[in-house]
């Protein structure tokens, strides 16, 4: 059986259907855009703060080599004698950080200046490989 009335009577009197200004449903400009536009810019806040962005940060250097290091506080614990070969062991580079007491000949690849003042301090030898 037909109904007489429309089965739905909500907001039907008002000509805004409850979304204020005529202008505000009707395109995306009333809200900055649809959906993810302008995460990159006027939107920034709430893409980070619903993790809608993949920011790049920082600096990469071209020239950047990952090396290994070691200070020289801790070739003492790897020295069995007097001698220690960086090399073999999978280091690159040796940097000051660190004491150094027992005279040790070190071998690497690269030292820093004070790790190789310190190596010389305490009686050792600093060979570059």
């Amino acid at each position: 059986m037909a109904r007489k009335e429309k089965k739905t009577k909500f907001m039907r009197g008002l000509h805004t259907h409850g979304h204020g200004n005529k202008k505000k449903w009707r395109g995306g400009g009333s809200r900055g855009g649809r959906g993810e536009a302008g995460k990159y810019h006027h939107k920034k806040t709430w893409a980070m703060r619903w993790g809608k962005v993949n920011e790049k940060r920082g600096f990469t250097s071209i020239g950047r080599k990952d090396r290994k290091v070691i200070n020289v506080g801790d070739l003492e614990e790897l020295t069995e004698n007097n001698s220690i070969n960086l090399v073999e062991l999978g280091y690159d580079k040796v940097l000051g950080s660190g004491e150094i007491k027992k005279a040790i000949n070190v071998e690497a690849v690269e030292f820093s200046k004070i790790a190789k003042e310190k190596i010389e301090k305490a009686g050792g030898h600093a060979i570059q490989v």
